[in-house]
């Protein structure tokens, strides 16, 4: 259980998202020395440290009183489209208690990406992000803070994200004299996901679609691609908190962008469940005792039906069995299908994977 890694170009989170991926998560410049670090996250983002899931030295004990640069954020999609600034006056800092990225517009700081991380061209993308407080108030799309960006500054010739906090502002998706722009009410602590699909654009804030617009036109440049920064024109950077951004090559479906948009981290519980559960309706209930999940199974339509509730509220659930997977958050229940009405005899297996 973890993001979704299919088409992903770049997947940058504050937490380990992909399971496939082992590598760091972010690389630290203290400020006391200039001194850098490689240091690794856990699934949930509470631990961090320069051994793999959070463990070893911590954050803390390293950088004692000085502050986190952060002069690498690394691509957890595996593609190695690591986000760099060498440049020190340049680079955002992290706040270890809030974890969270902060951007500092006035500074200049973001972060370069390599050439084609953007989708570019017509091609189809998605864009999922989690903000902070912004504190941009720029007063059209292609002025306020830009969170990614990519391509030259002519008419289609640009993909860029951005996100404003006057009224004016809010949250855009410009092309260069052909904007997705001013979308829905700026927020602070937003999921915001972006995507096109060839044929429209779509806005999508806390998971609820907020507008689309019929697009067409765009042939955006593989070059100049930036994470808190939407252009070389504008120069318009982010001023404010950043939790992660996964940028797709497709227009996702449904379940994926909002698994996307839960920011799941990678599975580190799991349990199987396997035998007779037995018999049909009225409910017969077995109790797991680790982890704390009740099980009970009825007779519905026919089929036998599993529900399955647990109590982990920051977490979600998923389940795999021979008749398909389906996921839900963990203290919701989440039903399972199995054979006709009889005892139902067959594994399944239940993930939980952390989420914001």
């Amino acid at each position: 259980m973890s993001v979704p890694t299919s088409n992903a170009k770049g997947l940058y989170s504050v937490k380990w998202v992909n399971p496939l991926y082992t590598g760091p998560i972010f690389t630290f410049r203290r400020s006391a020395d200039n001194v850098t670090r490689d240091f690794y996250v856990s699934e949930d983002g509470a631990l961090i440290g320069d051994a793999p899931a959070g463990e070893g030295t911590t954050l803390t004990t390293w950088l004692g009183a000085s502050t986190a640069y952060v002069s690498k954020w690394w691509d957890q999609s595996s593609l190695g489209n690591h986000a760099t600034q060498t440049t020190n006056a340049n680079q955002p800092t992290f706040n270890a208690t809030g974890k969270y990225l902060q951007f500092a517009a006035a500074s200049s700081q973001f972060f370069n990406l390599p050439d084609s991380t953007v989708p570019s061209g017509n091609s189809n993308y998605t864009v999922t992000l989690k903000h902070g407080t912004i504190t941009s108030t720029g007063t059209t799309g292609s002025n306020s803070g830009g969170v990614l960006g990519s391509g030259t500054a002519s008419t289609n010739s640009i993909n860029a994200f951005s996100i404003g906090t006057a009224s004016t502002s809010n949250y855009s998706n410009y092309w260069w004299s052909n904007d997705f722009g001013n979308k829905g009410t700026y927020a602070a602590n937003k999921t915001v996901t972006w995507k096109y699909d060839g044929t429209n654009r779509y806005l999508y804030t806390n998971s609820a679609l907020t507008t689309s617009a019929a697009s067409s036109g765009r042939a955006s440049g593989t070059t100049n691609n930036f994470i808190g920064r939407g252009d070389t024109v504008n120069n318009n950077y982010l001023d404010g908190q950043l939790y992660f951004i996964y940028v797709y090559s497709s227009a996702v479906d449904d379940s994926t962008r909002i698994l996307a948009e839960l920011n799941v981290g990678v599975s580190t519980k799991s349990f199987i469940l396997t035998g007779a559960f037995n018999t049909s309706y009225p409910v017969s209930k077995q109790t797991l005792t680790s982890p704390a999940f009740a099980v009970s199974c009825a007779s519905s339509d026919g089929k036998n039906m599993i529900s399955i509730q647990g109590t982990y509220p920051n977490y979600i659930i998923l389940y795999s069995n021979n008749y398909g997977q389906s996921w839900a958050l963990s203290n919701a229940p989440v039903s399972i299908y199995g054979s006709l009405c009889s005892p139902v005899n067959y594994t399944n297996v239940f993930y939980l994977g952390a989420i914001n």
